[in-house]
């Protein structure tokens, strides 16, 4: 990093848990946190090696680091993993920097996180109360098996109310019935025998409620099952010539599906 906490004209002296020492000023932490205002009110600890007021903190250094970057007018550092970020945000929650958890906010909802793990960006967002940024993420997690994908992110969850959890079971349910709906009420197009509309119908339920389609994808995914043949009987030219209407005709009906909770 560009800035090292060594600067002489420091004022105060902040330990880690681990030992490590950052010299800071406490002007600068006192507009960032009222925690630490609060805390400068009161005489500290005087260091007799640097000569200057210490306080003793319970985080580890690489997070006091990081928050304190945050915290400083200077380039902030980047957060690529989980475990780092809910370090910086318990901390930065703890010491009432406002500022900080802004900025949080927006690194915990941008695509590297939601690319990684979006049920566990919405633990996280629940975790903190964050509801603009959880209902964002939500629309990320309807394709989601919130089964198997939970098992990777269990003590997240562990903060997670079972209201908000429940809350994503209803939006792929509600999902789940309006394509279910949709497609079995679609009528199979009249002549054409080289179909078998029941096994489209589970096959498409299937697709639709495993990834985003259009018509154009959904014609794809029937097609490239081979259960969509030239007619035998001459009919029609081609199966997939009345597949085509029949998909059509359920994207009309399903109509617009929820996106987010």
């Amino acid at each position: 990093m560009s800035y090292s906490f060594d600067n002489e004209d420091a004022d105060l002296i902040l330990r880690s848990t681990d030992c490590k020492e950052f010299r800071a000023h406490r002007c600068i932490l006192s507009i960032a946190s009222p925690i630490f205002r609060d805390m400068f009110a009161f005489p500290q600890p005087l260091d007799l090696a640097h000569e200057l007021p210490r306080v003793d903190l319970p985080e580890t250094a690489t997070t006091l680091d990081i928050l304190l970057r945050y915290i400083y007018p200077i380039p902030s550092p980047k957060i690529e993993d989980f475990v780092t970020l809910c370090n910086v945000l318990a901390s930065a929650e703890k010491y009432g920097a406002e500022g900080v958890i802004s900025r949080l906010r927006t690194i915990l909802v941008s695509p590297h996180f939601l690319d990684l793990d979006p049920l566990r960006v919405y633990a996280i967002a629940c975790r903190w109360s964050f509801l603009e940024e959880a209902k964002l993420v939500s629309t990320h997690t309807v394709y989601v098996d919130l089964v198997k994908q939970g098992d990777g992110c269990t003590e997240d969850m562990k903060h997670m109310s079972g209201l908000d959890y429940h809350r994503l079971l209803v939006l792929q349910q509600t999902r789940k019935d309006m394509v279910q709906k949709a497609v079995t009420d679609q009528l199979a197009p009249a002549g054409c025998c080289s179909v078998i509309y029941s096994d489209l119908k589970k096959l498409l339920v299937e697709e639709m409620l495993r990834k985003k389609l259009d018509v154009s994808g959904c014609l794809s995914v029937l097609e490239g099952s081979g259960k969509v043949k030239p007619c035998k009987s001459g009919s029609c030219s081609l199966g997939h010539a009345k597949v085509e209407v029949f998909v059509k005709g359920v994207m009309s009906d399903m109509g617009e599906l929820p996106t987010s909770i």
